[in-house]
């Protein structure tokens, strides 16, 4: 577990940009958007997505036999939006 960890914070320490217009998430079950790991902020939406790729390779969630997939998202011009539960609203999403 330390290792993913390790990973994570040095993912998101790699995502910090001047201009940090997009941010990432990934989940590591698509089926549940609820849990998401925050991957960084990222000045364009190619550097959000070449951090989140690899990251999500890492995952290998299974129940019984089957294989959970995971997924990300990458937003742009993101903010906490009150009266959400501290939800992002983002002006778009790419994956």
């Amino acid at each position: 577990m330390k290792p993913i960890l390790i990973m994570f914070a040095a993912a998101g320490l790699a995502g910090c940009s001047e201009n940090p217009d997009w941010k990432g998430w990934v989940y590591p079950n698509k089926s549940d958007l609820t849990r998401d790991i925050p991957i960084g902020a990222f000045a364009t939406l190619e550097e959000c997505r070449n951090s989140a790729r690899p990251l999500l390779a890492n995952f290998n969630l299974y129940i019984g036999e089957e294989k959970i997939e995971g997924d990300y998202e990458c937003g742009y011009r993101c903010k906490k939006e009150s009266g959400t539960g501290g939800l992002n609203v983002c002006e778009r999403t790419e994956r």
